[in-house]
C-alpha cells in the first residue's frame, strides 16, 4: 500500500505535471463508497476550470477557490499520469491502455497531458473540503485528527516519549495509529523497528528512554530516506528490512545478507516482519504468524463438493 514515500513520488507528480495549470476536464466515476461526503458530480462540478496552485503530502491539492480535493490512497489508490514513462513506485511497464484500469477519476489538463487516479481495491477515500485557505487544510478535519508528520513537521523527542508513555499497546499498533504519527504504515513501521533494534510486540509503556530515543531516531531516518527516493527500492540500503521481508508463505522465508532469518508476528491484526536475533523474540501483544500453505488438489475439490451439497439442503 502506498505510505509516505509512496505518497511523496505521487505528490512529486502532481506538482510537475499539475501544479500551476488549470484543469480543462474532468471524467468521474459514480462510486459513493469512494466519493466520501461528496458525489463524483460535485467533483467534476469543482474542479473542472479551476488552476491548481500546489499539491501536499497530506493528500490534497489546493486550488485557486474552494473547495479542495483530499484524496487518502487507502491500500491501492494510485495517480497516473498518461505517457509517464515511470508509472509506479514498483518496477512497472509504461500504461499502454488510456485511461488505466480501475478509474475512479480522470483529470484534463490540456492536450497532452491526462492524470488518472485508480483504485482496485475501492478502500481509497476522495472529499471536497469547503475552506478558504487551501494551505490551511492541515488545520481542518478531517487532516486535523492527524498526528504530525515525521518528515515536514517536528516531532520533539520529549513530546514522542510522553505519548508513548501514556499508552499500554504493542509499539507497532502505536506507530500504525494515524492519531499519533502520520504517514507510516506497516512496511514502514516494521523498518523503524529493525532500524530501532525493538520488537514490534513490545508494550509501549516499557520501553526504556535509549529504546524510546533509539526508536525516535529510527521514526525521522526511515521516514525522510523513504521520501527521499519515493520508496525506489533499488536505493534502499541493502540491509533494510523491506528488501528481504518477502519469504512469508513460502518454502524459506526472508534472509538479511548478514544470514538473520526474518520471521512474521501477528500484532494488532497485521502482520509484522522482524528479525529474533536483533530485536528478540517477546511476543507480549503478538502471535507468531503462521505460514501459508496452499490446499492440496485433493482437499480444493473435497471443499468444493462440500459446498454443493450445502447449498442442496
Amino acid at each position: 500500500m502506498p505510505e509516505i514515500g509512496e505518497v511523496a513520488r505521487a505528490v512529486n507528480r502532481l506538482r510537475a505535471y499539475l501544479v500551476g495549470k488549470s484543469i480543462s476536464k474532468v471524467t468521474a466515476v459514480k462510486d459513493p463508497l469512494v466519493f466520501k461526503d461528496t458525489t463524483h458530480e460535485a467533483f467534476q462540478k469543482a474542479l473542472e476550470g479551476k488552476k491548481v496552485l500546489g499539491a501536499k503530502q497530506w493528500g490534497k491539492l489546493v486550488m485557486d477557490s474552494p473547495p479542495h480535493p483530499i484524496m487518502h490512497f487507502g491500500m491501492t489508490g494510485w495517480i497516473y499520469v498518461k505517457n509517464d514513462p515511470n508509472p509506479h513506485y514498483k518496477n512497472q511497464k509504461p500504461l499502454t491502455d488510456w485511461p488505466p484500469k480501475y478509474l475512479i477519476f480522470n483529470l484534463h489538463v490540456d492536450a497532452d497531458t491526462e492524470i488518472a487516479f485508480t483504485d482496485s481495491r475501492r478502500l481509497a477515500r476522495i472529499r471536497l473540503i469547503d475552506h478558504e485557505d487551501g494551505n490551511d487544510l492541515r488545520n481542518v478535519l478531517p487532516l486535523k485528527k492527524n498526528g504530525p508528520d515525521p518528515v515536514l513537521e517536528s516531532i520533539a523527542l520529549e513530546w514522542f516519549t510522553d505519548k508513548l508513555r501514556k499508552r499500554s499497546i504493542p509499539v507497532k499498533t502505536w506507530l500504525l495509529d494515524q492519531s499519533m504519527i502520520a504517514g507510516v504504515g506497516n512496511w514502514v513501521g516494521d523498518e523503524i523497528l529493525w532500524n530501532a533494534k525493538i520488537h514490534p510486540s513490545t508494550k509501549t509503556n516499557t520501553l526504556t528512554d535509549v529504546q524510546i530515543a533509539g526508536l525516535h531516531h529510527a521514526l525521522l531516518y526511515v521516514t525522510k530516506f523513504a521520501v527521499d527516493v519515493e520508496a525506489d527500492s533499488s536505493k534502499f540500503p541493502d540491509n533494510w528490512l523491506m528488501l528481504h521481508r518477502w519469504g512469508f508463505g513460502k518454502k524459506t522465508s526472508g534472509q538479511l545478507p548478514t544470514g538473520e532469518k526474518v520471521e512474521f508476528v501477528k500484532v494488532g491484526g497485521r502482520t509484522s516482519a522482524f528479525v529474533q536475533s536483533v530485536q528478540g523474540g517477546g511476543v507480549s501483544g503478538g502471535v507468531p504468524e503462521k505460514k501459508v500453505t496452499r490446499p492440496t488438489k485433493r482437499a480444493r475439490k473435497l471443499s468444493r463438493e462440500t459446498r454443493k451439497v450445502n447449498l442442496r439442503r
